[in-house]
């Protein structure tokens, strides 16, 4: 008969699973919030754009955005 391996005696870290959930909760948080700040930024720059494409199209008597 063989010795089966389980799950937490794979773990390499020693850690129990709840402590590896809670990191991956954190570095998952962690990404939301990067990718809101970047939102954000493009957001930012995107408005900047057009507030350009209108002047520019003011002056040639375009219609604008």
């Amino acid at each position: 008969m063989t010795k089966k391996t389980t799950k937490k005696e794979k773990d390499e870290l020693g850690m129990s699973p709840a402590v590896h959930r809670k990191k991956l909760e954190n570095d998952i948080e962690s990404v939301h919030d990067r990718i809101d700040m970047l939102i954000e930024d493009f957001g930012e720059q995107i408005a900047g754009i057009k507030n350009k494409l209108d002047k520019i199209c003011s002056r040639l008597g375009l219609p604008l955005l």
